[in-house]
């Protein structure tokens, strides 16, 4: 019996026992790799065990038999081809192995190459196989590496890579040029890279996709080495594809870029090595993005300036983010900037809601100017240590809840230039520079002389020193307009 013989006695044995699924299909197809090896060196090979093969083709017969008598001629006469081409052997020490006993039994094939255009999905799951050259394929099928010790391989002509393809696999580069081949996964002509195509695979280093164009979530999840990621054509990308990427430093999408999933799940979560970020112009962000940059405690960089709303809890968490080019946000959300200890250098002109806590706790910013900000909510500039120059220029209101220790604008203490528009309205509930201590006489004169009249006492509260400060005539201003001052701290 020739090898043509052998493959297509286990193509009738595939043929007759399809019914059984995918568990026969992945048997097959390892049977057929063993029987492709042999037929590729022609002589013994200790890399590959008979008694693997055979023991697994036995099973298949065993198990899923229609013609117990058929079957075991067959059985035994590939039996005694392959025994007469390949030792066996026992596994070799240190090698990683999973739980499925036919599986494991076929962890011994290094090598793999072949020119048809299809295969069964899961074939290489959970085996030792470190190469695979496969030029022909279009598709590269779900979990076909997955959890594998693949390290390089060729598939010239793949445009997508299914579902966990990859997945787990010990892949170094993709697409990598003047990398030697035994580190390099060639995949030029990619368009669609599927969930969890590369998840877990701890050895990237580096991915090059000339000519991909959508990448979905979870692809590179748990890539926890990989350093570089190059999409130039990306029109597609789903943030949550670098989860936990912990040692990406940059982040760059091309203009084209134009469709993004704003999914709750889309987060850069775990990339706590990210420095800067380059999103294209046209992205529009919605509130879905809120917790976008959550985890990405080294952030120092991002130009994201024409975004026009910036969500709720977008860079909170104490990042290094240091410039924030946002010029064209009409809107800040909740806690939008809360805790960037390191920020010194913002930019918007057209915002015109800042919501609570927006810029809470930006403890090294010392000038801030919203020239179109008309509703400035609850704690939005508060505890801003560094804080010396205010700008509002808008004529609106400004909301807050009026007390001893909150407002829109409290907790600064080296605050002592405020600029506010000629007529300024505030709410019945009163303002508050509670604990800005260092406020001058002349900012509480001008704020007074801004506002506009209104029909009820509106409180005014600056703390203790503040208004020891303030001149009698401007109380009496105040009053005269129905304001009053209201002194805390005391």
């Amino acid at each position: 019996m020739n090898y043509t013989d052998i493959h297509n006695s286990l193509l009738t044995i595939k043929q007759e026992t399809a019914q059984g699924g995918n568990t026969r299909l992945r048997i097959y197809n390892a049977l057929k790799a063993i029987l492709d090896y042999c037929r590729q060196t022609g002589e013994d090979n200790s890399t590959v065990t008979v008694k693997a093969a055979v023991e697994e083709l036995r099973r298949l017969l065993n198990e899923h038999s229609t013609s117990g008598v058929a079957h075991e001629a067959r059985f035994q006469e590939i039996k005694n081809i392959i025994e007469d081409r390949v030792k066996a052997m026992a596994p070799k020490t240190g090698e990683r192995f999973f739980g499925d006993d036919y599986l494991r039994r076929l962890n011994y094939i290094e090598h793999y190459e072949s020119e048809e255009n299809s295969i069964a999905e899961d074939t290489f799951e959970l085996t030792a196989i470190r190469s695979a050259k496969m030029n022909k394929l279009a598709t590269i099928p779900n979990s076909l590496f997955k959890y594998s010790h693949l390290s390089s391989g060729s598939f010239s002509e793949a445009q997508t890579i299914e579902i966990a393809a990859f997945k787990g696999s010990r892949i170094y580069y993709v697409n990598k040029q003047g990398t030697q081949d035994s580190w390099n996964t060639i995949l030029p002509k990619v368009k669609i890279v599927k969930p969890d195509a590369f998840s877990e695979c701890r050895d990237l280093l580096e991915v090059y996709f000339p000519e991909a164009t959508r990448v979905s979530t979870s692809a590179f999840q748990n890539c926890t080495r990989l350093s570089k990621i190059e999409l130039p054509r990306c029109n597609t990308f789903v943030f949550s594809a670098l989860t936990n990427c912990h040692n990406l430093e940059e982040l760059n999408l091309p203009e084209q870029s134009t469709i993004f999933n704003n999914s709750r799940l889309s987060r850069l979560w775990g990339c706590t090595g990210l420095k800067k970020v380059f999103l294209p112009k046209q992205y529009e962000i919605t509130d879905n993005a809120a917790y976008l940059f959550l985890d990405c405690v080294a952030l120092e960089e991002i130009d994201i300036n024409s975004m026009k709303y910036i969500p709720h809890t977008f860079f909170t968490n104490k990042i290094r983010l240091e410039r924030a080019n946002v010029s064209d946000a009409r809107y800040i959300g909740y806690a939008a900037f809360s805790g960037c200890q390191s920020l010194t250098w913002l930019v918007n002109n057209l915002a015109t809601e800042i919501h609570p806590f927006a810029f809470h706790k930006c403890t090294a910013l010392e000038e801030l100017r919203l020239p179109s900000a008309n509703n400035l909510d609850y704690m939005a500039i508060s505890d801003m240590y560094s804080l010396k120059k205010l700008e509002l220029l808008a004529p609106g209101i400004i909301a807050c809840e009026y007390s001893a220790t909150h407002g829109s604008i409290c907790n600064n203490p080296r605050l002592t230039e405020i600029k506010v528009p000629p007529v300024w309205s505030i709410p019945p509930t009163g303002i508050s520079f509670a604990n800005c201590s260092a406020i001058s006489a002349q900012s509480v004169i001008d704020i007074a002389g801004a506002l506009k009249p209104a029909a009820t006492q509106t409180p005014i509260a600056f703390d203790a020193v503040v208004c020891d400060r303030i001149p009698t005539a401007t109380t009496t201003m105040l009053q005269n307009k129905n304001y009053n001052i209201v002194k805390l701290g005391v």
